[in-house]
């Protein structure tokens, strides 16, 4: 179906540094910052989706976060009409 898929994956981690070095510099995914309310999380593209990095204090989270895949995010161009 058209305009639905996969938004992203979100990624709890203890060492953001060594996380994005992994993804970014060893796997040489491409990395940008994006603005999520007040932080700014990393994503690393794979694809049409994305990995964002996270600390697993980090807000966005809801804070308390274990180390791993928190959430994955999907994509729909029309939400309510998905949910049909």
């Amino acid at each position: 179906m058209a305009g639905q898929g996969l938004a992203y994956v979100a990624l709890a981690t203890k060492d953001m540094a060594r996380t994005s070095r992994l993804l970014g510099e060893l796997l040489g995914l491409p990395r940008q910052e994006v603005c999520l309310g007040s932080g700014v999380a990393p994503a690393f593209a794979v694809g049409e989706t994305a990995l964002l990095l996270f600390a697993p204090d980090d807000p966005f989270l809801g804070g308390g976060a274990k180390p791993g895949v928190h959430h994955v995010a999907l994509a729909a161009e029309d939400p309510a009409a998905t949910a049909e």
